[in-house]
């Protein structure tokens, strides 16, 4: 079965554990709800042993999920890879309920006995049922599939931000989701706000390093776009934030309101043209 991930809608990549075989399924966002299992099944007793039973109509393979994954990205430049992602993980054997999806609070609907996390749980998964794993690389973090033209038609003028970071006095760019760039909601995208900050912004450069692109990269398709006549996309293919984690400035180029109250403590936002900062082998806007 091939998965249609550019029409994805609002399902879900589902891992699920019962007497030590692990299982991949894909469903609704509704098909999760635990709450919601006695009504689909219209029964009120034994209701985890039928709903596993229920769940083999939406079963999938390791082997499915990563040839869809493999042609959805071929052919698709993809900026937001939640939907490829496994979103939770169902251990019947021990009544426990993963999410690392970041709305609705499923982990709290649960069905008497259960228990409720909302983790990343990737690692818990067994390395054989990796189906992002491909040859020893990660399709989540290839960069096999980009090209120019995929890239262009992707790219959001108003969501995407052309970002440079500097981290261990190393730069690099990324192509971020502005919200991304709300430090406050960065437990929205796992990062517990429990732990240091120090920790919280080591983990959320580990967390964008999909988003990182070569500078090379950037410049094909810096002049590609100024070939053709998409005057908004050329507009907004610049760079619009400039973020050092070592001195914990961030500058902005952008016109909207700025990040300043989403901000870490210590952390200190101007808006000035920063590109003299960049070094000349980065500046993807000069051939």
């Amino acid at each position: 079965m091939k998965i249609d991930f550019k029409n994805s809608g609002s399902n879900h990549i589902v891992l699920a554990k019962k007497e030590g075989r692990y299982t991949w399924h894909y469903n609704t966002i509704d098909h999760w709800i635990m709450e919601n299992w006695p009504y689909y099944l219209g029964i009120k007793g034994n209701i985890e042993n039928a709903y596993y039973e229920f769940m083999k109509n939406c079963e999938v393979s390791s082997e499915e999920l990563q040839k869809s994954i493999v042609s959805y990205l071929s052919e698709n430049h993809v900026t937001y890879m939640n939907n490829l992602v496994p979103s939770f993980y169902i251990d019947f054997d021990n009544k426990i309920f993963m999410s690392d999806f970041y709305d609705l609070a499923i982990e709290s609907q649960l069905i008497e006995g259960w228990t409720g996390y909302f983790k990343k749980f990737l690692d818990l998964i067994p390395v054989g049922y990796r189906y992002w794993m491909q040859n020893n690389e990660n399709l989540f973090l290839s960069k096999k599939f980009l090209n120019p033209s995929n890239f262009l038609t992707a790219f959001d003028p108003g969501e995407d931000l052309i970002s440079f970071v500097m981290a261990s006095n190393t730069g690099y760019w990324y192509v971020l989701p502005r919200y991304y760039w709300s430090m406050n909601y960065w437990s929205q995208i796992g990062i517990p706000k429990s732990i240091p900050q120090q920790e919280q912004e080591k983990k959320f450069l580990e967390s964008i390093d999909f988003f990182k692109m070569e500078s090379d990269f950037l410049r094909q398709v810096y002049w590609e776009l100024n070939q053709g006549d998409d005057a908004l996309k050329k507009q907004h293919f610049i760079p619009k934030i400039y973020a050092d984690f070592d001195k914990k400035l961030f500058y902005s180029l952008r016109e909207e309101p700025s990040f300043e109250k989403s901000l870490n403590q210590g952390w200190v936002e101007e808006k000035i043209d920063f590109k003299n900062l960049i070094p000349e082998k980065d500046k993807f806007w000069l051939k």
